[in-house]
């Protein structure tokens, strides 16, 4: 993170990071002719502690997605940016972790052949602003 924006009526934190660049350009691949690494403009997002969620704009659009629920309970259906398909991915089941002197909420939800975690504060375990299109 690095400085904060205001968008519309909300102030957000910017989110910068790097990534292997190949002319430019994100790719995933090996034996390309050149990789760099690429600083730049993620997105922001902003906190809405009373909600308990989470809100992300993409450095592509000026569209603010649900990033993170926390008042997720069992049995709920996970929406937003972390779900860009609308897949039926499902809270199956709600903990606390201790991180460092303090409980955490967790949540967990089983996606294809992996389970994903998400926890307060944190994010998930795939990263803080990787959607499923990732795994």
């Amino acid at each position: 993170m690095s400085g904060d924006t205001t968008i519309g009526a909300n102030t957000y934190h910017k989110i910068y990071s790097k990534a292997i660049g190949y002319n430019g350009s994100v790719v995933t691949g090996v034996g390309n002719p050149w990789f760099g690494i690429i600083n730049g403009y993620k997105g922001a997002f902003r906190e809405d502690t009373t909600l308990r969620k989470i809100f992300f704009i993409p450095h592509y659009n000026a569209i603010e997605y649900l990033l993170y629920d926390f008042s997720l309970n069992i049995g709920d259906t996970i929406a937003g940016y972390l779900n860009p398909f609308d897949l039926p991915w499902i809270v199956s089941s709600v903990d606390s972790v201790l991180i460092d002197g303090y409980y955490r909420k967790s949540i967990v939800a089983p996606y294809n052949t992996d389970t994903v975690e998400f926890i307060e504060g944190i994010g998930s375990t795939q990263g803080f602003i990787d959607s499923l299109s990732s795994i």
